[in-house]
């Protein structure tokens, strides 16, 4: 039938002669299948390019960067220089995210040992695990590529990222970065290291990258366009990316729950600051406490390389609001340091299932039906599950601990998986299976093991696993009505409980009732605005159920229990509005560089998009509307509320600053500066500099308006 057949193959390399294979040939069909090595790197094309797989390999880096920096700076280790950062390595053994086992002419990372290796860990001999390699046909095949890609991921952690991290911290520094994972690359061998987990166990933190528009606001669920090879896979890098990050940082005791993304780079210019916001608040919800800001850059302005560059040579009008952001993303991951996350349910990481190369469900699949139920999650790699303790039916693991383990539906199961399975569950872990049963169990030499009984396992279809995680009393926050932009993550401090909420949503206001457990109806709670830094006291209602509006781009931040001495004010109630409609507006220009040297423009009867042909649709800087307006109503508690702005904008209300926002709502605490008849106000809204430099990668964003739209009101 065309098969593999073990029992007929043959090694002909003892009959290769002179340049040819001399052979008789016995009665059948039979394909000769030749192998070589090949010392270049895809990426490099050159024998320059280590072997990351082997200890020699990672050691001439050592040798190259490592060490002679240590010759040169060895009184910096520890202090000025607080450790080194792995840029996506990775094995790089060809040009492509979607690298699976099974395609004939493919090129395969390989080490001198790997040949032994493989036939101690299959059983099998080399003629029959190399023409393995390179065909998808049965349960034989399937194991051999599982055994292959074990291997590659073991090696890979022993002899790269674990030998990098011990020199590290033999040398009194730390060790951080992160592989190249994207579109699901991270349990793949093309630009990869075969399983995420293991690629950066060496490391002192967790840590993923953003770039190229992967994550954009409203595509969390379809592949996008983006600046990268391949279009973006909107529910991986919104379900599975950050979370696989903040659960390593959670499991693995030398992360100290530190999980790190390298953030807004190569995203152009049309990434403003509320944009970047909206990032940061991403991050956070996911578990992200680490961040590292790309970039800064040296290079005469414009740089193409990778913008937007934060400063530009004092030519980019964002960068005073960029200035405010990074203390509100210093504050929040402050707050979420040195703690843990509060998960009851664990969802198998997919890695093994994937190598078997035939029917496997992404473990962003589970992810994303739990996320936008409110339910909080770990991933979880296989091999953390044996060495797991079970304690009053809970699986622990590094202080975390778990009521249900989703399993993504998988067709093949190793025969070590399914046993790990069953002693979990035999010792009163609830074990859920989505979508259905395992199909085969197979054995390391790649029989096919007798059918096996799953009865005390769990069966649940994707769409109700987030129903039957509630029953199971995962959800220890609900929604009275629900919402699916909503995200949730629940921190745990010794003294403290923290809940971070998310609207996700790009332009709709969530409003909702939260339905609060009774542990923490009777605690004292505080919303930590963490933009203004400030802290408001929370009353929570006997029945648990508190009212909650997020506006988009916005995030709440509660605490419950122990406040120690923090400040708090109480919010005034804002119950009337009216509207500002002046007769006219001066309108003034200059850009970021000339300021504060405005340039008079035009006279507008009321504020409007000029991002148009005939206006501003090539001017990047700052736009200044200046107008008087009439108040008769209340001073002592107001807001004035500009509506919509493109982007960021200050407000002077008589000569005084209210302040400076840079992402909706648009309100400013007028009362100290507002009062009854003629007022003065100007309002100075910066745009982004990709209105004037079209770059490439700012073409996959849109041009939004520019200047200030209103409606312009006093909320009182």
């Amino acid at each position: 039938d065309g098969r593999l057949a073990p029992e007929r193959c043959v090694d002909l390399t003892d009959h290769l002669v002179d340049g040819a294979v001399y052979w008789d040939i016995p009665e059948g069909l039979f394909a000769v299948c030749y192998f070589y090595i090949d010392r270049r790197g895809i990426i490099a094309n050159t024998e320059d390019y280590i072997n990351p797989l082997t200890a020699g390999g990672t050691d001439i880096l050592l040798q190259a960067v490592y060490e002679s920096h240590f010759e040169h700076y060895a009184d910096e280790f520890g202090k000025t220089i607080a450790g080194f950062f792995s840029d996506e390595p990775g094995l790089y053994s060809e040009f492509s995210y979607e690298n699976h086992l099974g395609s004939p002419a493919q090129m395969l990372p390989w080490s001198d040992d790997m040949a032994e290796m493989l036939k101690t860990r299959t059983g099998l001999t080399l003629p029959v695990i190399l023409p393995s390699l390179f065909l998808k046909q049965d349960v034989m095949t399937a194991a051999v590529q599982y055994a292959y890609m074990d291997v590659v991921s073991e090696l890979y952690e022993k002899n790269f990222s674990e030998r990098i991290g011990r020199w590290c911290r033999e040398h009194r520094v730390e060790y951080m970065g992160h592989i190249i994972e994207d579109n699901n690359a991270h349990a793949r061998i093309g630009f990869s290291a075969g399983h995420f987990f293991r690629s950066t166990a060496g490391q002192d933190y967790a840590g993923i990258d953003v770039v190229l528009n992967q994550i954009l606001p409203g595509m969390d669920e379809i592949t996008h366009s983006c600046t990268g090879a391949a279009p973006a896979d909107g529910e991986f890098f919104a379900y599975l990316l950050a979370q696989m990050a903040a659960s390593q940082a959670q499991l693995e005791p030398k992360k100290r729950g530190r999980a790190m993304c390298e953030i807004f780079g190569a995203y152009g210019w049309a990434e403003g600051t509320k944009q970047m916001k909206w990032l940061v608040d991403f991050m956070l919800v996911r578990g992200i406490n680490w961040f590292v800001p790309h970039a800064f850059s040296p290079a005469p302005f414009p740089d193409p390389d990778c913008p937007p560059h934060f400063y530009a040579g004092g030519r980019n009008p964002q960068f005073k609001g960029f200035a405010k952001l990074m203390p509100y993303t210093n504050r929040m991951a402050h707050l979420l340091s040195d703690g843990r996350h509060a998960a009851d349910a664990a969802i198998l990481y997919h890695a093994q299932a994937e190598w078997t190369g035939v029917g496997f469900m992404l473990s962003q699949k589970p992810a994303r039906v739990l996320a936008q139920a409110q339910i909080s999650f770990d991933i979880v790699p296989l091999e953390r599950l044996s060495d797991a303790l079970i304690r009053n039916r809970r699986l622990e693991i590094n202080g975390q601990s778990y009521t249900v383990l989703i399993v993504p539906y998988t067709k093949l199961l190793s025969k070590e998986a399914a046993q790990c399975l069953s002693d979990i569950r035999q010792k009163g872990v609830d074990v859920v299976f989505i979508d259905g049963y395992p199909d085969t169990v197979f054995s390391r030499d790649g029989k096919r093991l007798p059918r096996r009984d799953w009865t005390g396992f769990r069966l649940c279809a994707l769409r109700d696993i987030a129903g039957y995680c509630r029953e199971k009393g995962c959800d220890r926050l609900a929604l009275e009505e629900g919402n699916p932009s909503l995200r949730v993550y629940h921190y745990r401090h010794h003294d403290a409980e923290l809940w971070l909420l998310f609207n996700e949503h790009p332009y709709s206001p969530m409003r909702d009732t939260l339905l609060l457990p009774a542990a923490l109806i009777k605690q004292p709670c505080v919303q930590y605005d963490a933009l203004d830094n400030a802290a408001y006291s929370i009353t929570i209602p006997q029945d648990g159920r508190l009212p909650i509006e997020i506006e988009p781009y916005q995030s709440v931040l509660l605490l419950f229990g122990s406040t120690g001495d923090i400040q708090t004010k109480k919010p005034q109630a804002m119950h009337s509005c009216c509207r500002i409609e002046p007769e006219e507006w001066n309108l003034s220009l200059c850009r970021e560089e000339e300021y504060p040297a405005f340039r008079p423009y035009k006279t507008l009867r009321a504020p409007d998009n000029l991002n148009k042909p005939d206006e501003l649709a090539r001017f990047s800087g700052i736009l200044r509307y200046e107008t008087a307006f009439d108040y008769t109503g209340p001073t002592d508690h107001a807001l004035l509320d500009l509506g919509r702005v493109y982007e960021t904008a200050e407000v002077f209300l008589n000569g005084r600053s209210l302040g400076l926002r840079f992402c909706p709502p648009y309100r400013f605490d007028a009362g100290s500066y507002l009062h009854q008849g003629k007022n003065r106000l100007s309002v100075e809204v910066r745009n982004h500099l990709a209105y004037e430099i079209r770059d490439e990668f700012s073409a996959y964003l849109p041009l939004e308006p520019i200047g200030l739209l209103g409606p312009i009101t006093i909320r009182f």
